[in-house]
């Protein structure tokens, strides 16, 4: 019989199971432990220590196995032994006994899990260099892809975008990729190089929807995407749930509230729904927005100029604008002339209309 000598008790928390702690100076997250901890991570079912602030798996991530026991010996999944007939340490992986690996110095390590992402998406992680070489896979949720680089900038590839294994020499650069299509979703890429795997996560945020990669696209929770301002996505309510509404209060005098931004309609509805001590307040265009609960979000807003032309898509519109020479209402304001800007989506012209004395669309936005 093959001798074992057990070294490590495991202990399964929160689907970790930790093995081994040592004091140390630096440590890591996802779960919180110290420089020179390991863990047996149940998910992906391979140990992992703690290198710095990164987990490095000591084995290759292996989450389709797990659940069960080895034999010979039996023991537990997460259980770590010394093998003294070959002088390894092994571990269960909920199937079999399967060899630390030595935990690589750096090189391709590290890469930065992103969160709050938009879906349906190409998402590209960080670039870094692989200090050891060899084969390289790439497996994961989000169709993942990597490439390899003879910079740090990526300038020149030696290997374009793919996901067929292959090799990659000491010193050259990796950089992966992936599409996360759902909201409130985590797509996790697996690369292993050498024999050494390592995870990169992309999380997308709840509160962007889903199903709406290009400008008038309807999107999983009824919204329109149109287009982007600055690095912000903007999407627009539909049809059904716009407001005629007068720019003030539609009787009283006229009265500036100084949101003249073109681009950051956020700022200017904040600013007119906060002028409670003007004559013409209630402002009913921004009110309507900044109340409005629509498509199972609550942070519309009143779009500035440059958003509401959003909607033109260069001539040909998007998301029902009535295209009849109808005009809508934006946020900017054209100070001291007791007018604000508006468009019509016929022929996508700008212009300025009194405050009191029309009624437009409003068509509510909002940027995640």
């Amino acid at each position: 019989m093959i001798g074992y000598v057990r070294s490590l008790t495991p202990i399964l928390l929160l689907g970790f199971v930790i093995c081994l702690a040592a004091p140390a100076y630096a440590g890591c997250t996802n779960p919180t432990d110290v420089e020179g901890a390991i863990v047996y991570n149940a998910d992906q079912n391979v140990p992992q220590v703690c290198a710095g602030s990164t987990w490095v798996s000591l084995g290759t991530l292996n989450p389709s196995a797990g659940g069960g026991t080895c034999s010979n010996p039996t023991d537990t999944e997460g259980a770590i032994v010394y093998n003294d007939d070959y002088d390894i340490l092994q571990y269960c992986d909920g199937e079999n006994w399967i060899a630390v690996q030595a935990a690589p110095s750096g090189g391709f390590l590290g890469f930065s899990d992103l969160t709050d992402q938009y879906p349906s998406e190409l998402i590209t992680s960080n670039i870094l260099q692989v200090d050891n070489g060899g084969a390289i896979s790439i497996t994961g949720g989000g169709t993942p892809q990597y490439r390899i680089c003879a910079d740090d900038a990526c300038g020149s590839e030696t290997q374009t975008w793919g996901s067929a294994s292959g090799s990659i020499n000491a010193g050259e650069f990796l950089q992966l990729r992936l599409t996360n299509n759902a909201s409130g979703n985590t797509d996790t890429a697996i690369v292993t190089v050498g024999g050494a795997s390592e995870q990169w996560s992309v999380t997308t945020s709840v509160n962007v929807p889903s199903g709406c990669p290009t400008v008038g696209n309807v999107c999983s929770d009824g919204s329109y995407y149109i287009g982007d301002i600055g690095a912000g996505h903007i999407y627009v309510i539909s049809a059904a749930n716009e407001a005629n509404k007068t720019w003030n209060d539609g009787a009283s005098g006229i009265t500036d509230t100084n949101a003249n931004s073109t681009t950051d309609g956020q700022a200017n509805t904040a600013l007119i729904v906060a002028a409670t001590g003007n004559g013409d307040y209630p402002y009913e265009a921004a009110l309507f927005c900044d109340g409005l609960g629509a498509h199972g979000h609550n942070d519309w807003y009143m779009p500035a100029q440059d958003e509401l032309n959003l909607l033109w898509n260069g001539g040909t519109p998007v998301a029902g604008v009535l295209t009849d020479g109808t005009n809508y209402w934006s946020s900017t304001e054209n100070t001291g002339t007791n007018n604000a800007y508006r468009q019509r989506f016929s022929d996508g012209v700008q212009g300025t209309s009194n405050k009191r004395d029309n009624a437009f669309p409003t068509r509510c936005v909002r940027r995640p």
